[in-house]
């Protein structure tokens, strides 16, 4: 299976400043530093919370998102998300456009397994 990156930035868009400072809350108080809660963070956080948000509402198991360069060109990098998904015990990998070659069938998507 898989989905359209852009449904990972429209499910971002629909977290809410309280939902993305309240991570950046706990986020902070489970390390020494961070950095400060400027548009690229809270973008970075919420592509992680609408990554959540879309692993429950299509059950997936696990997922690669395709990072470079159309996602963080055009949105940021899904590094954040990937990790603190991994934290959780949950399989998620950065795939890069080089890797994926000018596939059109791998361009611009995010694979999903359930």
């Amino acid at each position: 299976d898989h989905l359209d990156q852009y449904a990972l930035v429209l499910e971002a868009e629909k977290i809410t400043e309280g939902e993305i400072k309240s991570c950046y809350d706990r986020l902070a108080s489970q390390v020494a530093e961070i950095p400060d809660l400027d548009e690229t963070v809270s973008r970075a956080i919420a592509l992680y919370l609408g990554l959540k948000a879309l692993k429950i509402s299509h059950g997936f198991d696990f997922c690669t998102i395709k990072n470079l360069f159309d996602l963080s060109n055009h949105y940021c990098s899904a590094s954040l998300a990937v990790s603190l998904m991994n934290d959780e015990g949950i399989v998620v990998g950065l795939a890069h456009g080089a890797a994926l070659g000018n596939d059109p069938e791998c361009l611009g998507t995010l694979a999903v397994t359930r």
